[in-house]
């Protein structure tokens, strides 16, 4: 038998199915991201908006140092910032950086262009709200949406609404006028904002401890505005800026048990591409923002009167208002004082809010007094020989009968000083020719009619034409203004009007 040559077997592998393959096979990691840092995108974010609200914030500073109540505004960029380093995680799922260009391009456009047709269409309520210190919130929003992408925009949403809360100073001011108007009742809300800030920028700290730390922030400034009233601004700035800061340091410092572990991934490994392509464009924006949102306003120069100014013009305090000392403060007064009747004249009566402190005054220089159907507006009245500089008119509309009780009103107001205090004094007329209809006296803003009432009223109403008032209703105002203006003095040191 012979020997035959055998080739040996070789065993090709089986294919794996789908199903028979491990389930603990590792995925490949994620690409680190490239192009810009996180710092340099936040820091990059901080200082767009620095440029953009600079003005603003120069008249809030300027106003704080002069006496406004309205001191904790300049806080609030520094609460802003402190809120915003607690969102140190990225938000979960999968962003879309293309996208975010264009979710930003609609915010900006849509925002700023409904602040600018409110400003527009209420101007006088859109300046006591302050709604053009919104615009930096959108633009705010919209370098975060493109630096950060959408969806960390949304985890935020907690710092966007406390910024749109207390951006505007008129709820601070309502709730200070709401406690009893003394500094002490204007610390407490400043130091509630304070903690507010506390709690919101302690996120990822447990709960408990959220609530202890912002307990403890209002607890410390609540015991400053107690006690530190006298010193108004170092008071506040302390309660809702120091004392916040120090809390949040102290409780992130603090250590902790870990109870479960975390699954929240660094904000880097969750925030699209971006190069410094991206901000240099955003930069050019801001640029072009600054540039349309500069002014320079000219510093207002008042007349001076001398103290019996009213006794000389003839004219009787008749009644008192004391919520103006609520919304204006110690040492302030609203009196209304009688107007001698005229024969075939409508009725008129002269209103004057007082006050030692010429910031306050105009913290208050937007807020209409007097009941309206409707938002009415300031409009500048030309200067003469009657009317004196800064005038301004207000006016209900008669000619809509707007107000169902026929009280409609025309009124010529003006600031001026008077010996050692800043006034706001108002001639009011009734738009109605009969001799017993007597003008409406003066009342505190309503808050809620101020906001919701008048955004209502605006979204159901047609633009508005040119309001007539009686030429009779306005001379007798005119005549008024002329007698006041009849009995001035001098012009304070630095006036640019002279007294005929």
């Amino acid at each position: 038998m012979s020997d035959t040559d055998v080739s040996p077997t070789v065993a090709l592998p089986r294919p794996v199915a789908d199903d028979e393959l491990p389930d603990d096979i590792p995925t490949p990691a994620p690409e680190p991201q490239v192009g810009l840092g996180v710092w340099v995108r936040a820091v990059a974010v901080v200082l767009f908006c620095v440029v953009v609200y600079a003005p603003s914030y120069a008249d809030h500073v300027v106003d704080a140092f002069a006496g406004s109540r309205a001191a904790y505004l300049v806080v609030l960029p520094v609460l802003a910032i402190l809120i915003a380093t607690g969102y140190r995680t990225a938000s979960h799922g999968v962003g879309d950086g293309e996208s975010d260009w264009i979710v930003a391009a609609l915010i900006g456009i849509l925002g700023l262009a409904a602040i600018h047709l409110l400003v527009a269409r209420m101007p006088t309520l859109s300046a006591w709200w302050r709604l053009e210190s919104l615009s930096v919130l959108v633009w705010a929003v919209c370098s975060v949406t493109i630096l950060f992408g959408m969806r960390q925009v949304l985890q935020m949403w907690p710092l966007w609404l406390f910024l749109t809360s207390f951006a505007t100073p008129v709820p601070y001011l309502a709730a200070t006028a709401a406690l009893g108007g003394t500094p002490t009742d204007a610390g407490l809300p400043a130091a509630a904002i304070g903690a507010t800030a506390v709690y919101l920028a302690t996120r990822g700290i447990p709960p408990q401890r959220r609530l202890l730390a912002a307990a403890v922030s209002f607890a410390a400034g609540a015991v400053l505005a107690l006690s530190c009233a006298e010193w108004f601004l170092p008071m506040v700035i302390v309660a809702a800026g120091v004392v916040p800061v120090l809390v949040v340091i102290g409780t992130r410092l603090a250590p902790t048990r870990e109870i479960s572990p975390t699954t929240d991934r660094p904000i880097g490994d969750g925030i699209p591409h971006r190069s410094a392509r991206t901000l240099g464009f955003l930069a050019s924006v801001t640029a072009i923002l600054a540039a349309a949102g500069l002014h320079s306003p000219e510093p207002s120069v008042l007349r001076s009167m001398p103290r019996d100014w009213a006794a000389s013009s003839d004219l009787k305090p008749v009644e008192s208002f004391d919520f103006a000392t609520r919304f204006a403060g110690p040492g302030a007064t609203l009196i209304r004082y009688a107007v001698p009747a005229a024969q075939g004249m409508p009725s008129a009566a002269v209103d004057v809010l007082s006050t030692p402190n010429k910031a306050v005054l105009e913290d208050l220089s937007d807020v209409v007094w007097y009941p309206s159907a409707r938002p009415v507006n300031y409009r500048a009245v030309a200067f003469s020989a009657s009317i004196p500089a800064g005038a301004r008119s207000l006016q209900s509309d008669a000619d809509k009968a707007a107000d169902a009780s026929g009280r409609d009103w025309y009124a010529l107001t003006w600031n001026q000083r008077s010996g050692a205090v800043f006034q706001q004094i108002t001639v009011i007329v009734s738009q109605s020719l009969a001799d017993d209809q007597a003008p409406p006296a003066p009342q505190a803003p309503d808050l809620l009619d101020d906001s919701v009432g008048s955004w209502l009223w605006m979204s159901r109403q047609q633009p508005q034409g040119v309001e007539h008032v009686d030429p009779l209703v306005k001379n007798r105002a005119i005549a008024l203004a002329a007698a006041i203006n009849g009995v001035a003095g001098t012009p304070s040191s630095g006036s640019k009007h002279s007294n005929d």
